[in-house]
């Protein structure tokens, strides 16, 4: 789809994608910074049908 592009387009859409990349990191180290949501991400890891599903 990429080739089909303009010079323009394939510009507004690489802008498009490093901001949605910029805002997934800006969340993910929110969540890291979140104490209380990492316990609960620590206490679903630990769930037995997690540890299932994992292997």
């Amino acid at each position: 789809m990429e080739g089909n592009l303009k010079p323009e387009e394939e510009k507004e859409l690489k802008d498009l994608e490093n901001k949605n990349l910029k805002t997934i990191i800006e969340v993910v180290e929110a969540i890291k910074a979140d104490r209380e949501i990492m316990e609960w991400i620590d206490k679903i890891k630990g769930h037995e049908w997690v540890r299932v599903v994992e292997k």
